[in-house]
């Protein structure tokens, strides 16, 4: 599993695939789950690069796993508040 949790093209290829597969679902839940592993997917690149600074490097599978966890938390609420409905706006069918 350490094998291709470390890897940027798993992570780019696991990212797409969700979010194709919300262009076909549509209920906004693969969505944000996409998102996240393409920031993982970024991290690590960066990371191979390196552009990002020792401490805050995925070295193990579990601190790449939890990263994606709370990328996909913080791109739910991100996502959950720019597509909030307005309460003001009248509807249409309102007579």
């Amino acid at each position: 599993m350490e094998a291709w949790v470390l890897l940027p093209a798993a992570w780019l290829l696991f990212g797409i695939a969700l979010c194709l597969a919300e262009m076909f679902e549509g209920s906004m839940f693969l969505l944000p789950l996409g998102i996240a592993a393409l920031l993982v997917a970024a991290w690590l690149v960066l990371q191979e690069r390196d552009l990002l600074p020792a401490e805050i490097a995925l070295t193990d599978w579990k601190y790449a796993l939890l990263a994606y966890a709370g990328m996909a938390v913080a791109s739910v609420m991100l996502l959950r508040r720019a597509f909030r409905s307005k309460g003001d706006a009248k509807d249409v069918n309102d007579y």
